[in-house]
Formats: structure tokens, sequence, C-alpha cells
């Protein structure tokens, strides 16, 4: 009898970025223009992969955007799921006639994790291409909640510092998550009155909302060996 193995290799997805790791291998880093079509994006891995590898793919928060929503009791159906989300997302990101696929988070109902469609097509056409799968696709703020710190109870939200942007998302006093967004590489002190202004408008304090940054650059400093990318975080 005949097994076959396959690779497995982790691909991390950002606005003019991508890192691309299989096993223990190094990590392969792409930097471009933050315009360049997710096509182009993904041709750069071209020939670093093996036939038959699952690929895990992690989103920027600019590319996999968390949203806000209430489902309708009277949506029952998955397609009327999807169309409702899809639209949430496009009037929510300034973005009316894109489609998206959306997902909501298992724990909390009233997030969904909202990708372009043609994004999320042209990777899966891309691992089609390389004889290739895709294991699964998630954003890289869902993956925030898997630390340790996340799970104190002092802990009411985080910001994500990414290369491409940043994204808080805080726990209200009555439940209710609330999501905001900053586009590209604003300076520190910007950055910092934009967080401070978001969080006294939520009533949050900033000692109850854990900061993370997530590198490009592999670090020699683990902040978490169990979540992914577990080289690449700051604290």
């Amino acid at each position: 009898m005949q097994l076959a193995w396959f690779k497995t290799a982790d691909m991390y997805i950002g606005q003019g970025l991508v890192l691309l790791k299989s096993g223990h291998e190094k990590t392969h880093v792409f930097e471009f223009a933050s315009t360049m079509p997710i096509e182009r994006l993904l041709a750069s891995c071209t020939g670093l992969v093996k036939k038959g590898t699952k690929f895990k793919v992690t989103l920027s928060s600019a590319l996999c955007s968390g949203i806000q929503v209430q489902i309708p009791t009277e949506i029952v159906h998955t397609n009327e799921l999807q169309a409702f989300l899809s639209a949430s997302a496009a009037q929510q990101l300034n973005a009316p006639g894109v489609s998206f696929k959306c997902a909501i988070d298992s724990q909390n109902r009233s997030l969904a994790a909202a990708i372009p469609s043609n994004i999320f097509n042209a990777i899966y056409a891309w691992a089609k291409e390389q004889a290739c799968s895709i294991s699964s696709i998630c954003p890289l703020w869902s993956v925030v909640t898997q630390f340790a710190d996340c799970q104190k109870t002092n802990i009411q939200g985080f910001v994500l510092h990414e290369p491409d942007g940043t994204m808080l998302i805080v726990q209200t006093s009555n439940d209710k998550l609330e999501t905001l967004a900053w586009p590209g590489q604003l300076p520190s002190d910007v950055m910092q009155a934009n967080i401070s202004r978001a969080l006294v408008g939520f009533r949050m304090l900033t000692q109850n909302v854990l900061s993370l940054r997530f590198s490009e650059k592999p670090s020699l400093t683990v902040s978490n060996s169990t979540v992914a990318w577990s080289n690449h975080w700051l604290a």
C-alpha cells in the first residue's frame, strides 16, 4: 500500500507583502508596492512549493477586515447569510459594488471576517495552478485571541499593528464587539493619538487593551510559540 504524504506550508499575505514558510525552512519574504495586484504577489512564490502542499493562509487585517453585524432572525439559509454579510461588508468598508466572502466568528456572532471575493478567488486559483490546496484562510487578528495574555480577565480588547495597517478590536461593557482600522504605516505619535481617542470613545482604559506588533522580519524573541508565525510577534 502506498501512502501520499503531503507537505504543509504557512503563507501570510498583506498589501504588497507575502511571507512563505514550509516546515523548518527559512521564511521567504517578498515585499512590493502596496498597490501590487494579488495575482502578482502570489506569483512571487511560484516554484518554491512542491505539488500537493497544503497551505494555511493568514491575511492581514487590510485584506480581511472585521465587521460588526446583527443577523436578522429571518435569515436561515447559508446563501442568504452570505449575501447579507457581503452587503454589510460593502457598506461598512465603503466599498460599493464589491463582493465579499465572509465568515461569522464562532464565539461572538456580532463579528464577521470579510475578504474581497477577488482576493479569495485569486488565492484558490493560484494554489490550484501549483497543484496544491488551501486548508484554511483566516485573518491575523483572529490569531491574537490565542495568546495567553488575551485570555486574562482584565483584557477587553487588543491593538494589532501590521506592516500594512493597524486594527483595534474591543469588547464594550454590553459585550458588543467594536472594530476600527487605520490603513498604512502612520507616524507612531499619530497612531498613538488615534488609538487613545478611540479608547476614550469606547470608555476603555489603555491597560485593559493588549498591544501586539507583527513584523515581516523574523525575530529571535518568540512571544508565543503556540500561535501562527510565532517568531514574527513583538510585544
